[in-house]
């Protein structure tokens, strides 16, 4: 990778966080000298690249193992450049490229440097260009991001829509550019014009759609050719998909691909687009992704690729629970639309349950989150499997080990998949079951009622199940109604429950994304109690102006006795949790280390942290195992295995075969992993201020924002940040709200014994 694509990935994850962010154009994945040629064209004309251009010289600098030298010279003695700056002084030359790069001009030192070695011959303005650009840094870094991926797309555009280039865009393009700086608003304010430059499919009419599906219908659908009589617009269309407009919702959504899959795969998954092979096939044609055996070709069949706008469109969309009627967020802008979208607070059907016998599914029933809020619940649940034996069959029973059974006297169950399905509002579940002495009817769980139904708010008996609520059983009236407490607010369900229950509680699992599908290894299964009140911990946040409500859905399919081989062990390092202290307009990072025991098979790796947890790294064995956060380590200085900067959706990566970690070295099994917040430091919008934290403030401990000493400590006193100032910042601490900050390493192993 270039030096100036690592230094974009390093410091500005908003290219990655973006909903605009291909670094990519064209059909299949981009390279480094496409971006590298890419950046060229916006330091050194400020304009985004032609796609034959882009293409030209990518391959002239691949032919060249990078050597720029061809496309400097050619660059310096273009016709473009004649035009534009053959009457500039040499000074108003360097001035320029920092122009066109940052929207500012050249720091002095900067400005002497480059004069002084344009002036010699030692370097040429297109070099100079080339070289300013792969030193950039800090909040420089995030702006060039992210022009190049705004530039990215006009020139995806060019080549999609086969429009036109020439003098007359040229400025246009450039004024696109010019207006792009280190925030997402203007990304998306660039992007929503792309619309307005191109003649997009389906982008006159936006505003007649009634959805987000239906735009998806039209722009993507029928304005890459889907909808025709040869492909999926017929009675007895190809793979049996039919995506005329009256049929396609129907077609798609939780119904099973026809193609032979080794496993089945609906066709969208409400909630998670790697479960759905539609968009499977969609991203193998545009990022060149492999498809599952037996997948076969990618889409569109026959035609150009959609776009990478459009096909992250299809993702929201997806991940947004594939609505069949109601807005996802962002979608609007990604097809084209000049109109934004209000937001929605779209829900999640529930999915099917396992069937009797196979496995089982525990329902949350809805709490309620209004209109334009955050906020983090706790309430309360109860199941017993052995007042449905039909439920839980003799071959998925097991022995309940560990010291976190010592009051439990019923039996448990072995599994080795989970699927937890949450509406997309959730900013994470954590679900967990109690196993202790305390009556489910103690009044430290609250008041049991129907929280949903007919009967919602009646009370209810949750031991009683099977018995209908009229007569005073657990029963509310089907099997997505629920008896359990009201939510109440609370912080990781402090001060609610059973006075032990964190010395006796089982994790049932938790995710921060819709669908969290874990898949054990062959012979892994994991153990559950067949009885317990289960604790749910809730996260989320409603950006609409309507009130809604967060509903969870936890299946498990059980482990047959010939699967069950070695115990699945869950990684959750949370020793250095609250370690974060950041000062407003600086950056920190933390680094420690997780043993792994000898004999492991590291299966999965993730990651935890809230919103200025910018970049999470991490490094596998051997690592030195004396790193820890109270000796200072720092990163490697090598590629970390794990990267991970999108904090409400960390990457989750899986092993398969697993890694296999057997020496007696603890070096040789210690994992490595290192977090930076940033507070501020390097993108503006980070920055905690009381007046707008929705969580913990610092009422008379601030720092200046604005005015002449931006970070400078003031109590409560505005006068002390001068003109233009306000005392509002606060440190960044570790906390439990997406205002403060967790530091968690997240992964799961087993342990194959070592002889």
């Amino acid at each position: 990778m270039s030096a100036l694509l690592r230094a974009l990935f390093a410091l500005a994850p908003f290219a990655l966080l973006s909903l605009w962010t291909p670094l990519s154009y064209g059909h299949g994945a981009a390279n480094d000298y496409e971006s590298d040629v890419e950046a060229m064209y916006v330091a050194y004309y400020g304009r985004p690249g032609d796609p034959g251009g882009v293409a030209f010289w990518a391959e002239q600098l691949e032919q060249s193992a990078g050597d720029f030298s061809a496309i400097i010279d050619s660059f310096g003695n273009s016709d473009e450049y004649n035009q534009r700056f053959s009457g500039l002084s040499d000074e108003a030359l360097v001035d320029n490229i920092y122009q066109q790069l940052f929207g500012r001009g050249a720091d002095a030192d900067g400005l002497d440097f480059y004069l002084g070695k344009l002036q010699s011959g030692e370097l040429t303005l297109a070099s100079i260009a080339l070289d300013i650009t792969n030193g950039v840094q800090n909040l420089d870094a995030l702006i060039v991001a992210n022009k190049l991926t705004v530039a990215h797309a006009f020139t995806e555009h060019v080549q999609d829509n086969d429009a036109s280039y020439g003098a007359d865009e040229i400025d246009a393009a450039r004024a696109l550019l010019d207006g792009v700086d280190e925030t997402e608003a203007s990304i998306a304010a660039a992007v929503a014009q792309l619309a307005t430059l191109f003649d997009l499919p389906g982008s006159a009419d936006c505003t007649a759609f009634e959805g987000s599906f239906d735009r998806i219908q039209s722009i993507i659908f029928a304005g890459y050719g889907c909808t025709n009589s040869a492909c999926h617009g017929s009675a007895t269309p190809t793979g049996e998909l039919d995506l005329r407009p009256e049929m396609a919702y129907q077609s798609l959504f939780r119904v099973n691909a026809s193609a032979n899959l080794a496993e089945d795969m609906q066709l969208v998954y409400p909630g998670e687009q790697a479960l759905s092979f539609l968009y499977q096939k969609l991203e193998a044609g545009t990022n060149g992704t492999a498809l599952p055996s037996g997948g076969g070709t990618p889409m569109p069949v026959g035609a150009a690729p959609i776009s990478a706008d459009h096909l992250e469109a299809m993702r929201l969309w997806i991940r947004g629970g594939a609505p069949e009627f109601s807005d996802v967020d962002n979608v609007a802008s990604l097809l084209g639309c000049s109109v934004g979208t209000v937001p929605n607070a779209n829900k999640i059907p529930a999915p099917d349950a396992p069937a009797v016998g196979e496995g089982v599914q525990f329902v949350s029933g809805p709490w309620t989150v209004v209109a334009n809020s955050e906020k983090e619940v706790c309430f309360a649940t109860y199941y017993d499997l052995a007042q449905a034996p039909e439920y839980l069959p003799e071959w998925a029973k097991v022995a309940c080990e560990g010291s976190v059974y010592a009051d439990y006297d019923g039996e448990c169950f072995a599994h080795n998949v989970s699927t937890l399905t949450q509406d997309p509002q959730s900013h994470h579940s954590i679900i967990t079951t109690y196993v202790g002495s305390t009556s489910p009817l103690d009044p430290a769980w609250g008041e049991w009622q129907c929280l949903n139904g007919p009967h919602a708010g009646t009370s209810c008996d949750p031991t009683k199940i099977g018995v209908p609520v009229e007569h005073g059983g657990a029963d509310c009236g089907g099997r997505l109604t629920v008896c359990g407490t009201e939510a109440r607010r609370s912080i990781a369900c402090t001060g609610m429950g059973a006075p032990d229950q964190r010395q006796r509680r089982v994790g049932m699992g938790g995710a921060q994304s819709p669908v969290s599908r874990n898949n054990l290894a062959d012979g892994v299964y994991s153990v559950l109690p067949a009885r317990g009140v289960i604790i749910w911990n809730s996260h989320a946040f409603n950006l609409s102006p309507e009130d809604t409500t967060v509903d969870q859905y936890n299946s498990f399919m059980f482990a047959a006795e010939e699967q069950r081989v070695y115990r699945n062990r869950e990684i959750f390092d949370a020793k250095d949790i609250f370690i974060a202290q950041v000062p407003p307009y600086e950056e920190r990072t933390y680094c420690s280390t997780y043993l792994l025991p000898r004999g492991a098979r590291l299966t999965k790796l993730s990651s935890h942290a809230h919103k200025r947890g910018v970049l999470w790294q991490t490094w596998l064995p051997p690592q030195d195992p004396n790193c820890q956060v109270t000796s200072k380590c720092q990163p490697n200085a090598t590629p970390p295995d794990y990267v991970s900067r999108i904090y409400n959706d960390p990457l989750y990566l899986e092993y398969d075969p697993p890694l296999e970690y057997d020496s007696a070295e603890l070096s040789e099994r210690t994992i490595k992993f290192c977090l930076t917040y940033d507070n501020g430091m390097n993108f503006p919008d980070l920055l905690k201020r009381s007046s707008t934290s929705v969580g913990t403030t610092c009422p008379n401990a601030a720092y200046c924002v604005g005015g002449a000493t931006p970070g400078l400590a003031c109590g409560s006193d505005d006068s002390a940040c001068g003109d233009g100032g306000v005392c509002d910042a606060c440190v960044v601490s570790g906390g439990f709200t997406t205002e403060d900050e967790m530091f968690i390493l997240l992964g799961g192993y087993y342990v194959v014994p070592v002889q």
